[in-house]
């Protein structure tokens, strides 16, 4: 039953996996994981059997090299099932054959020097000639090939020119499916001197990996596992003063497809106090198609945020910043010099936290003065003569 489902995968680490039972010193970078697997007999399917089991899967070639025990594994066809790498790193073959033959003659020694190993297409192969290892009457030839997800796609170990075992890959169905974000905080304000303060997501995906936390670019929380369905919950750190952060999530399954959010978190001064105006325009009056006008208003404020400007109680301007003390200009639009009338302009400055001012100021056109009709000269009566 190969290759096995990735049921969880741990945090990156690095330590001397090999230290231990071979002596090798050299560190090795991987990340753990929990895989579903087993073996199934077709002749006889009551022998099936089905079992969880931890794996390694290292990240760089280097460490394949010594998970490998510079190519020992692939002696032996189960223990080379559990020799994988991470897809998104790639194992450079050449470097891995010349890792392995250095590791064949400086570590191993003995009749090890007899091993000569050569790159294939996405993998490897073994030789070992006749009487190579003392008590080997024919030679030995080991295949080893892999998909480019780091799966074990084929392996062979002949004796001579018979085939001992074989194994090749019947399938491969790779996750395509992204986690999908259920529940998000959103963007949300808080206060300068605020406690406990936190942020929760909530993820689904069957095969849910690891998540990552950064503020800006700045990592808040390195790799960890999460688990399908179950709340993500960060703990703001108390202490950040007025400004935005930006914070995004990645959450990735265990064939590392990922669903990242971004959130921004803005911190205010707590102010109760409404923008103050220091300058309101007078209202204007002219006659109809006269020069350009405009208002100005001027607004003071600790916490300045937009204004919006309305015509007749319809927005025309929305969400435009301000600074304190600034003088806001603006235009009368043109076709409005030439609308009789009355027209009412009105402005709202906000702050930070949402107070407000309002004020208001009329634009009136004078209507065209109606024209008379002439009743002729003074003084003189019209004749009528009749032939």
């Amino acid at each position: 039953y190969w290759p096995h489902t990735i049921k969880s995968i741990s945090a990156e680490n690095t330590s001397a996996l090999r230290m231990a039972d071979w002596g090798i010193p050299d560190m090795i970078t991987y990340s753990r994981i929990t895989s579903g697997q087993g073996y199934e007999m077709y002749s006889y399917p009551d022998g099936n059997t089905y079992y969880d089991e931890d794996r390694i899967v290292v990240n760089d070639t280097a460490g394949f090299s010594l998970w490998n025990l510079y190519g020992a594994l692939a002696f032996s066809p189960y223990d080379i099932m559990g020799a994988e790498f991470a897809p998104s790193t790639g194992i450079n073959w050449t470097e891995f054959v010349a890792d392995v033959n250095w590791g064949m003659t400086n570590f191993w020694g003995g009749d090890a020097v007899n091993v000569t190993a050569t790159e294939e297409a996405n993998g490897y192969s073994l030789a070992v000639p006749a009487l190579g290892f003392l008590n080997n009457s024919l030679s030995i030839s080991i295949n080893v090939s892999y998909t480019s997800g780091g799966v074990l796609d084929t392996y062979s170990f002949e004796y001579g020119s018979s085939p001992v075992w074989l194994y090749q890959l019947a399938y491969y169905a790779p996750d395509v499916v992204s986690p999908v974000i259920i529940d998000s905080p959103g963007n949300f304000t808080i206060f300068e001197g605020y406690t406990g303060e936190s942020m929760s997501w909530t993820a689904t995906d069957m095969y849910a990996g690891n998540y990552t936390i950064t503020q800006g670019v700045t990592p808040v929380v390195t790799t960890t596992p999460w688990l399908n369905g179950t709340p993500v919950v960060y703990n703001i750190p108390d202490g950040l003063l007025q400004g935005t952060y930006t914070f995004t999530i990645d959450f990735q399954d265990t064939s590392l497809q990922s669903t990242t959010e971004s959130i921004v978190l803005t911190v205010l001064i707590p102010d109760s106090t409404d923008p103050v105006l220091t300058s309101t325009p007078s209202d204007i009056t002219i006659d109809i198609g006269d020069i350009t006008q405009s208002f100005l208003w001027t607004a003071t404020d600790a916490n300045p945020g937009t204004y919006t400007i309305t015509r007749n109680g319809t927005a025309i301007v929305t969400g435009a910043p301000w600074v304190s003390g600034t003088p806001v200009n603006h235009t009368i639009e043109w076709f409005m010099h030439f609308t009789p009338g009355p027209t009412t302009y009105e402005i709202t400055f906000y702050d930070f936290t949402g107070n407000s001012v309002s004020d208001s100021a009329v634009f009136t056109v004078n209507p065209i003065p109606p024209t008379s009709s002439s009743s002729g000269i003074p003084g003189f009566e019209p004749l009528i003569v009749i032939g």
